[in-house]
């Protein structure tokens, strides 16, 4: 870290301020040279405000599911395939969408080639399932993708085929580039709006026996009391996130969580049951989550819960604040005449010319409040935290450091120009890494900055 002295005697200090709309992007070329050029310069980015329009906590570009809420069957006639249909591929299949973890390839080759054979699907139709972007010429190799993917195909085929309807979608909740996010109590608020929506839904419909293994006749809603709230949300006093089910919810729904949806919400996937679809599962059974709810034959069974713990609540592993916000930090890069940083991403080695680069920091305040009501105690809990949202003051000039950089050569320096970057920690569904990406300024919105240079001497 260079250290850079202030007011010395005969010391240059000049500062620039650009201003830019409309453009992640700023260059200019000054009339004259900016700087001495006989003496060195160390610079710094000393104030940066930035447009939050375009930066969302997720870098989505396409609707995602979270997680969808789908019934809970309570017989093995609703799938209209007999195991005998396909022996052994059909027994293989299914117990092998149950397993926890990456399936074995090499048995999913020859469970596809067996139902290629028996006319289930055409090969061609599940190669084109997991290769989308490939040509008809093109040689398929199993190797080369994971066992789950090949999975979810085979899955999505075999539904498509024989038309199964058993565990039926009810309602399912998507984060959408339409509805961007920008905090997590915003997210948290999204989420039990679209629980009471659904909660609603299903008093106002009423419970059917013929998808559901019990009858709950409609109810005409008057006033939110005569709501049943089959499913709640609430955030605890340390930020993880409670499902609270009641109206014995599990005997009836299972809530289906992709990959990035039960990552985002601070979910141990490994307390869940992997679906043959390739979500996993939150289900309620043998007054258990631990339990798969499936059997043999790859349906729900009866949950068989017992009536008195039938309302266990569900915690999620982790403060849904340290998995939700995706956005990692702001950067600023520039050509200016400089050594290039040496950054290491996952063991990789690259370089980059960033100058200068601020934190998304989650500083999140949690208060417990007591007091007596109607002859008991009642708790409340308040949780606070920061939104990065609007025009952000991302580095300060009153802050006592900054970044300070040494520029190689100051001669004859008139040309400047500067990026703005955002960089976003994402999940692609089974691991994480950092991408980093021009921070998009729309026409109305600007991006402002202060460059400082200071000569040694």
């Amino acid at each position: 870290m260079s250290l850079v002295i202030i007011n010395r005697n005969d010391q240059d200090l000049i500062e620039g301020d650009f201003l830019q709309h409309g453009s992640s992007q700023t260059e200019t070329t000054l009339r004259e040279e900016l700087l001495d050029g006989e003496k060195s310069y160390h610079f710094c980015i000393s104030h940066l405000s930035v447009p939050m329009k375009n930066a969302p906590m997720w870098p989505f570009t396409n609707d995602t599911m979270l997680f969808e809420i789908r019934a809970r069957k309570n017989t093995a006639g609703d799938d209209p395939v007999s195991p005998d249909l396909i022996p052994g591929a059909y027994t293989q299949f299914k117990r092998l969408s149950l397993q926890m973890g990456d399936p074995d390839v090499g048995t999913l080759r020859d469970i596809v080639e067996q139902m290629v054979d028996l006319d289930i699907f055409t090969a061609e139709a599940f190669y084109n399932r997991v290769e989308p972007d490939r040509e008809p010429e093109d040689e398929f190799d199993f190797t080369e993708h994971s066992g789950t993917d090949l999975l979810a195909a085979a899955h999505a085929l075999y539904i498509n085929a024989h038309q199964v309807t058993y565990n039926p979608v009810i309602t399912t909740y998507t984060a959408s580039p339409l509805r961007p996010m920008y905090s997590v109590a915003q997210f948290i608020k999204s989420i039990q709006q679209f629980l009471q929506l659904f909660n609603q839904t299903v008093t106002t419909q009423g419970i059917d026996p013929a998808v559901h293994n019990i009858e709950v006749l409609p109810r005409e809603l008057r006033t939110s009391a005569d709501v049943l709230n089959y499913l709640q949300l609430q955030l605890t006093c340390d930020g993880r996130l409670e499902f609270i089910p009641r109206s014995r919810f599990f005997d009836l729904f299972a809530i289906h969580f992709s990959a990035i949806g039960a990552e985002l919400l601070g979910i141990d996937r490994e307390r869940l049951w992997r679906s043959p679809e390739g979500n996993y599962i939150m289900a309620l059974t043998l007054d258990s989550f631990d339990t798969s709810p499936y059997g043999d034959d790859g349906l729900y069974h009866s949950p068989s819960n017992d009536a008195a713990k039938v309302n266990v609540t569900f915690e999620t592993t982790y403060p849904v604040f340290t998995s939700a916000d995706q956005r990692i930090k702001v950067s600023v890069g520039s050509h200016l005449p400089m050594l290039s940083n040496v950054l290491i991403n996952d063991q990789v080695q690259s370089s980059e010319r960033d100058v200068a680069e601020a934190y998304f920091t989650t500083q999140v305040t949690g208060e417990i409040k007591q007091f007596p009501y109607q002859g008991r105690t009642v708790t409340e809990t308040n949780v606070t935290s920061n939104v990065y949202a609007g025009q952000c003051n991302m580095i300060q000039k009153h802050q006592p450091q900054h970044t300070w950089n040494r520029l190689v050569s100051s001669y004859r320096l008139r040309y400047l120009r500067f990026h703005l970057f955002i960089t976003y920690r994402t999940f692609d569904g089974t691991s994480y890494r950092l991408v980093k990406k021009p921070l998009v300024v729309d026409r109305d919105d600007y991006w402002q900055f202060s460059v400082r240079f200071v000569s040694d001497s």
